[in-house]
């Protein structure tokens, strides 16, 4: 839903073949939520469960994706190579493969990158616009550091079971303290580069409100953030902020 709610903020920006480009957004629910599940192909033993959400998603991600521009399709087939990379679910002499997700700080960068790659590029594909210009690159920049600080909650989530395994990532390595400051820091820039793209008019003034007032949220988590804290915090407050950004948008934009 973070996802696709993601991409339909990149169709609200742009206002170009609005109604038609609509069909992305299915897709990318039904992929994200097939990589979500991908399940470890370990002698390709499949768990039920992640089996029957797995093929669920796939099933119709593969349908509405056969009828998608070639230039589409290439980047969504990057992607995909892009998250499999990233979650590394195959296994060689029946020891796991290490995925990007094990490395440290690229873990983030790559993760962000590959969001902003499918909520971004893939939508700005749809409607044929180029993303090497100044629009879509100030689109793509945005989406990667707003979804950069929140790889960062997750992080700290993670950082006892992390620890213990030897995992490196910023908050083993730099401490909790540090690695919320590199958070602020990207929505910082995030709130940096809103103010800039509507001062040269790509957006409106009630749009830059709408993605200034979502960077609260994200401070805020990022401020109480702490390895205990429970399921509810990361699994539902950290998961929904795009969710949150969206609506916020959708309001503004409606309200201007």
């Amino acid at each position: 839903m973070a996802a696709t709610s993601a991409s339909y903020q990149t169709l609200i920006f742009v206002q170009k073949d609005y109604e038609s480009s609509l069909i992305i957004l299915p897709l990318i629910f039904f992929a994200t939520l097939a990589v979500y599940n991908t399940p470890k192909f370990e002698r390709f033993g499949f768990t039920k469960a992640k089996s029957l959400l797995f093929f669920a998603s796939l099933i119709p991600a593969s349908l509405i994706f056969l009828f998608l521009d070639f230039k589409v399709q290439q980047l969504i087939l990057i992607s995909f190579v892009g998250a499999m990379l990233y979650i590394m679910p195959f296994y060689y002499r029946n020891k796991p493969l290490k995925g990007l997700r094990n490395i440290f700080l690229l873990k983030n960068i790559f993760l962000a990158f590959f969001w902003a790659m499918v909520t971004v590029a893939v939508p700005l594909a749809v409607v044929n616009m180029e993303v090497n210009s100044a629009i879509p690159l100030s689109l793509f920049l945005r989406r990667f550091l707003f979804v950069f600080s929140i790889t960062i909650l997750f992080d700290i989530r993670d950082m006892i079971p992390d620890r213990e395994r030897n995992h490196n990532t910023l908050p083993v390595a730099l401490g909790l303290n540090v690695s919320k400051g590199i958070g602020y820091a990207a929505l910082l820039c995030f709130a940096a580069l809103t103010v800039f793209t509507e001062y040269y008019s790509w957006i409106g003034q009630s749009q830059v409100n709408a993605l200034l007032l979502s960077v609260i949220p994200v401070a805020i988590m990022l401020y109480y953030a702490k390895p205990e804290a429970n399921y509810l915090f990361y699994n539902v407050g950290a998961d929904s902020l795009l969710i949150i950004q969206t609506v916020i948008l959708v309001l503004f934009t409606l309200l201007k």
